[in-house]
Formats: structure tokens, sequence, C-alpha cells
């Protein structure tokens, strides 16, 4: 395996020990569209470290509905919490947006970070950028419009991808939002008829990035600004 650093901020933050250490145990995954990586009360079994794609983290109630809790894509890792303690997974773990990683085993990643407090440090402050989004995801939903919530959404969806053109249906994004079908179309044209974003088939293009910034809740820049601070103490 090559000694540059994958597309992923959470290898690339590590030090040259701890990399060193994790980079051979490193194997290359797929993420296709929709994969289940786990699911409540499942064991977690591997990291995923995405280099590319978008991971969602979903709740699920009891009527079957579900609600997304947080999302990383090549910005973090997905299982973090096996690496901390010995608990199942809470959630389900799927993928929104197709893409490809590395995935690390929990066993061996266990070993690593027992040697080492820095990469346990690191795995532990990802942990809680997770518990971050899912605190600020449930104020947002009580607090904020649809329409703001939504723009939170694809701003860091488009972060995340790097690109202003997303593959998400309609069906999906509801789900997402916790909203119905019908409420999220209505809230959807009304930013396409503002001409902030273009919606067709299953495809929805950014057409106004600072209008859709304009249009976000607070909940979108708290994040980013909460995340940057515990990364800047995860590399210190």
């Amino acid at each position: 395996m090559s000694t540059e650093r994958p597309n992923n901020a959470f290898l690339r933050a590590l030090s040259d020990w701890d990399f060193a250490s994790v980079q051979p145990e490193l194997t290359a995954v797929n993420l296709p569209l929709a994969q289940i990586l786990y699911g409540p009360e499942q064991p977690i079994r591997a990291l995923t470290i995405p280099t590319s794609g978008i991971v969602s983290f979903v709740v699920h109630l009891s009527t079957g509905d579900g609600v997304e809790a947080g999302m990383v894509g090549n910005d973090g890792i997905i299982g973090s919490s096996a690496v901390l303690n010995e608990t199942m997974a809470l959630n389900t773990a799927i993928v929104q947006m197709l893409g490809a990683g590395l995935a690390l085993d929990v066993g061996t990643a266990r070993k690593i970070a027992a040697a080492s407090p820095n990469f346990r440090r690191a795995v532990y402050r990802h942990d809680q950028i997770l518990f971050l989004q899912a605190q600020q995801s449930i104020a947002c939903i009580a607090k904020h419009p649809l329409e703001a919530r939504l723009c939170r959404w694809l701003l860091r969806c488009r972060d995340l991808a790097q690109n202003e053109k997303l593959s998400l249906t309609q069906e999906f994004l509801a789900q997402m939002l916790g909203v119905q079908r019908s409420t999220l179309s209505v809230t959807a044209h009304r930013l396409q008829a503002a001409g902030l974003i273009e919606y067709r088939r299953g495809n929805i293009r950014i057409l106004n990035l600072e209008g859709i910034r304009e249009s976000t809740c607070g909940c979108y820049g708290a994040i980013k600004e909460l995340e940057g601070k515990l990364l800047s103490v995860a590399k210190n």
C-alpha cells in the first residue's frame, strides 16, 4: 500500500507513528448505494473510513420511520464507538451516496488505541462529533422550519461530496428529514422556484450556494464551528 495518506481527514490527522501502525491493516472497500454497514444491536466488526461517498446514521422509531441523526464522509470514520467500548450499534449506518473507503478491524483498532493515547483521542473526538451532530439534529427538528433544515442538509452533503450536484431521491430526503414525501416536495419546489436549486429525477443541483447558505438555520454554522474545534484539539 502506498505511503501517501488516503483522502480522509481522520487518517491525514494521525501522527506518523499512528498512521504507520494503521496503514498495513487497512483493506479497500466499496460503499454501494443503500448498503447497510450495521444496524441496531448488531456488533460493529470494523471501522469504515470513507474516502468518498456519504454514510448516514439513522434512528428508527417503533412506527418503522427513520430520521437521520448525522452523516459522515471523508471527514471521519464509522464505528468509532466500538473502539472505545464493547457496546453494539445503537442506530443504522447506511450509504446515502455511493463511494469507497477503507476498513480496519475493530480488534486491531482497539490494540492500536491501547498502545497509543493519541490514536485513542482521535477516535474519541470523532465519536464526539457524531454525538454533537445527533444533539444538533434533535434541536433543529424541534425548532426550525423544514426549508431551513433542508438547506442545512444540502449544504452538509455538498461539503462532503465537494459537488453542487447531488444524487438524492425525494423519498430518501423525506426519510432523512423525518417528514412526509409530499411535504418535502412542496418545500423543494419552493427552493426551486426561488432559483436556489434544480431538482430532476432524483438529482438535486445547487444553483445558488450563497442563497442556500442564507436560507439555512444556525445549526449548520454551529456544527461546523464545533467540529473544527474538536478536530483541532485532536491534533494537539
